[in-house]
C-alpha cells in the first residue's frame, strides 16, 4: 500500500502543476496590464501634444489673418531656417562626394594589392616548382 507521505507528495505535485498554469496566466495578464497602462500614458501624452499643436496652429492662422507681427516676424525666421538647411544640404553633398572619391581610391588600392598578391603567388609557385 501507498505510504500516506507519498500520497501527500503526489497531491502536492498535482496541485503545483495545476497552479503553475494559473501562475503563467496571471503573470501574462499582469504584463498585459502594464503594457496597457504604458500605452494609455503614451496616448494621453500624444493627445496633449496634439491639442497644443492644434492651438498653436489656430493661433498662427489667426495671427496671419490679422496680419499680426508674429506672422510677419516668423517669415524671416523660416527663411533663415531654410537657408541654414540648404547650407547643411550642400555640406552633406560635398561630404558625400568626398566619401565617394575616397571609396574609389580605396577600391583602386584594393585592386592593386590584389594584383601584387597574384604576382607574388605566381612567383612563389614558380619557385616551389623549380
Amino acid at each position: 500500500m501507498k505510504d500516506w507521505r507519498q500520497d501527500i507528495i503526489q497531491q502536492l505535485r498535482a496541485r503545483d502543476s495545476q497552479i503553475a498554469s494559473v501562475v503563467r496566466v496571471v503573470k501574462t495578464y499582469n504584463k498585459l496590464g502594464e503594457r496597457v497602462a504604458r500605452y494609455a500614458d503614451q496616448t494621453n501624452l500624444l493627445e496633449k501634444k496634439t491639442r497644443k499643436l492644434q492651438q498653436d496652429h489656430e493661433k498662427l492662422l489667426k495671427d496671419i489673418e490679422k496680419g499680426g507681427d508674429s506672422g510677419a516676424s516668423a517669415i524671416p525666421v523660416a527663411q533663415q531656417r531654410i537657408s541654414d538647411l540648404e547650407q547643411e544640404i550642400k555640406g552633406l553633398k560635398k561630404e558625400r562626394s568626398e566619401l565617394y572619391r575616397t571609396q574609389g581610391v580605396n577600391a583602386q588600392r584594393l585592386l592593386d594589392i590584389s594584383d601584387k598578391m597574384r604576382e607574388q603567388d605566381h612567383i612563389i609557385n614558380n619557385q616551389n616548382n623549380e
